[in-house]
């Protein structure tokens, strides 16, 4: 997961938390100005690209599995630029894997693996 950039205002734990119920992060006053700019980019892309099914599906699995919500990001950016095929193979692999107990290395190997294999960037 180390060629996935997390956003820079995740950099920080006092400068954001995550909002379940509008299922957002949201920034503190702690946030620095270079944090809300990253924030503002962040969302601002986030809207021109709508989730797919699949991506919809693989964020749905990640909140089962209980995984934290800054740990999700970078994940769902990897799946992103590995397209259809590489969530597909994640989804199969996610469906034989017990989701209360799972070892968090091993998946952050496959997902990074799958990236690996199917980016195209």
């Amino acid at each position: 997961m180390n060629d996935v950039a997390r956003p820079y205002f995740l950099e920080n734990e006092e400068w954001y938390y995550y909002d379940e119920d509008e299922e957002i992060f949201k920034l503190t006053d702690k946030a620095p100005q270079e944090a809300i700019d990253s924030y503002n980019e962040y969302y601002s892309e986030e809207e021109t690209e709508e989730l797919t099914d699949l991506e919809e599906r693989l964020f749905e699995m990640f909140k089962i599995m209980k995984i934290d919500s800054y740990d999700i990001v970078p994940m769902m950016l990897e799946l992103h630029h590995a397209g259809e095929e590489g969530q597909i193979e994640l989804i199969k692999y996610l469906r034989d894997i017990d989701p209360n107990n799972y070892d968090k290395e091993v998946l952050l190997d496959k997902i990074d693996e799958i990236g690996r294999k199917y980016n195209k960037d």
